[in-house]
């Protein structure tokens, strides 16, 4: 990899091809550059956030290049469930997010268990990886949930 071109090395993988160019990369964040001096007033010579000299990139600017390809990169952490299996066993893991602070607060709602079990949010990408790592499959679900 040359400079800090992390970001088109990960995108070009992704898809399998050399799709991407430093230069592609440098044009969609600077693309990206001129709507936020459009929206936000910044002046126009304003140091951008979007890429640098070394061939870093922001999400923003991944997320761009993936919306060409109908794709789209969602964090994790902001998904509204999990529903979790292993040969005949099936349970989900939920977020409950209906609070006022808006934070996550989820739930394993496993029948084998008595009660629903609090997963703090700090703890549920160790118990994705533990769940993976004992053989379950994990798919995520999306949608609005009722």
């Amino acid at each position: 990899q040359q400079d800090n071109l992390c970001a088109q090395y990960a995108l070009n993988s992704l898809l399998q091809g050399n799709y991407f160019t430093a230069v592609d990369l440098a044009e969609i964040a600077q693309q990206l550059d001129n709507e936020e001096q459009l929206v936000g007033g910044k002046k126009i010579d304003a140091e951008s956030q979007n890429y640098d000299d070394s061939g870093y990139f922001s999400i923003q600017v991944l997320q761009k290049a993936l919306d060409i390809w109908n794709l789209e990169l969602i964090p994790w952490h902001e998904q509204i469930a999990y529903i979790c299996n292993l040969s005949n066993h099936w349970f989900t893991l939920r977020n409950f997010s209906g609070n006022k602070s808006g934070s996550p607060h989820w739930y394993n709602l496993d029948s084998t268990q008595p009660g629903p079990t609090f997963i703090d949010d700090r703890y549920l990408p160790h118990l994705l990886q533990q769940i993976e790592h004992d053989g379950y499959s994990v798919f995520v679900v999306k949608g609005v949930l009722p």
